[in-house]
């Protein structure tokens, strides 16, 4: 490429730095040159440090035709680099007309096969679902995941072949299978989950009780009853999820047993369901939960008496408040504030100094202290001594 378009080399370069104006200014000037920026921008593609984000960027936007045939002829470029950027630009354009080339190149070993089915997992194409079936078993594990999130992304197009993946000898595929159903969550494959949880892999059964449980169907419920029983704990866990989504209170007593199983995750998803459950009855086994010697179980206790709202919860809420692990102080802060109790806000304003990361909010994409939940606590209780606390923490020292 060298010296035959110094101007579009001279371009991309600038499309590379570190200035923001001009990058941008490149930018336009290269999408206005049309077919002729178009496979310099490809090569361009092999930054050295992995794809170059504003080339792909480039390449993703352009409107011009022929940019869609250029990928699909570099698909087989020798540089992997630059043919690892070609997949990621072509699913983003979510370029249907590359499907039959990508099916093909997933047996050819050119490529690392994930790349492959990332991107056509992002065009969304479900012609290609039944080539991924085989990539449910996998030695890599990233491959395995993003072919099954590949087939849960075609949705109910998925169906046929998953119900073949079930049937398969490999009881890898037949556990990834019941995976993707679950992330599908359709009740078209509840017979088959059925009869997944009667396998004799483990892992299967784990999956089919899973996305058995998000189907939130009544009739599941004895179902689920009798998997509380199993040995596994991960099946406990999932069919104690299960029981939760059916807010059956006739379970009341069950998910109560669940508070004391040796299992953490088990008891975490007892505290959850009772929360969304909303039973007062559950008050006193829940406080009891705070005291738990994990402290992802407190946490859970912490925001179950929340959701039930019960002030006879307040007391021990206050002293959550001041657990050694920053999860059960923000759920505490979290539960005070829904009680909305005066007498809590001595508690939450001294939370207001504690700075500690506690939350990820991936809806708003921000990070979350400890003293933000107090913050929003104080809020919620609205008396003078709390609005003035958070007027003092918001000017911060003077």
């Amino acid at each position: 490429m060298r010296g035959e378009n110094p101007d579009i080399e001279s371009l991309i370069l600038q499309l590379k730095g570190a200035d923001p104006e001009l990058k941008e200014s490149a930018g336009r000037r290269l999408l206005s040159l049309g077919e002729r920026a178009i496979r310099p921008l490809i090569h361009a593609l092999d930054s050295g440090r992995g794809v170059d984000s504003r080339v792909a960027d480039l390449l993703a936007e352009a409107d011009d035709p022929v940019v869609a045939d250029y990928l699909i002829d570099s698909l087989s470029h020798k540089n992997t680099v630059v043919a690892i950027g070609v997949c990621e630009v072509l699913g983003r354009r979510k370029t249907h007309s590359s499907v039959p080339r990508l099916i093909d190149l997933l047996g050819s070993g050119s490529l690392p096969p994930k790349y492959i089915i990332n991107t056509l997992r992002e065009i969304g194409d479900p012609q290609a679902a039944s080539a991924l079936v085989q990539y449910l078993s996998h030695s890599d594990q990233d491959t395995m995941f993003t072919a099954a999130r590949a087939l849960a992304s075609f949705g109910h197009a998925s169906i046929p072949f998953l119900r073949m993946a079930f049937e398969h000898t490999n009881p890898q595929i037949r556990y990834m299978a019941a995976k993707a159903s679950g992330w599908i969550n359709t009740p078209e494959l509840k017979d088959d989950l059925l009869q997944l949880v009667q396998d004799e892999s483990l892992l299967a059964i784990r999956d089919a009780t899973l996305a058995l449980a998000r189907l939130a169907d009544p009739s599941l419920r004895d179902l689920f009853l009798g998997l509380l029983g199993h040995s596994d704990g991960d099946v406990r866990r999932h069919a104690t999820f299960g029981i939760g989504q059916l807010l059956d209170p006739t379970t009341l007593g069950n998910l109560l047993e669940r508070l004391s199983d040796e299992e953490r995750s088990v008891r975490i998803a007892a505290a959850e369901a009772l929360g969304t459950l909303g039973d007062y009855r559950a008050l006193d086994l829940l406080v009891g939960c705070l005291q738990d010697e994990r402290g992802t179980v407190r946490q859970a206790a912490a925001r179950a008496l929340g959701m039930i709202g019960d002030v006879r919860a307040l007391d021990p809420l206050i002293q959550a408040a001041n657990d050694k692990w920053e999860g059960v102080r923000y759920r505490a802060a979290e539960a005070l504030g829904k009680l909305a109790d005066p007498t809590s806000v001595p508690t939450l304003v001294d939370l207001l100094g504690d700075t500690h990361i506690c939350h990820y909010d991936y809806e708003r994409d921000v990070v979350k202290r400890v003293c933000d939940f107090a913050a929003g606590a104080l809020r919620h209780i609205g008396t003078k001594e709390a609005i003035a606390a958070i007027l003092r923490w918001e000017l911060g020292p003077q």
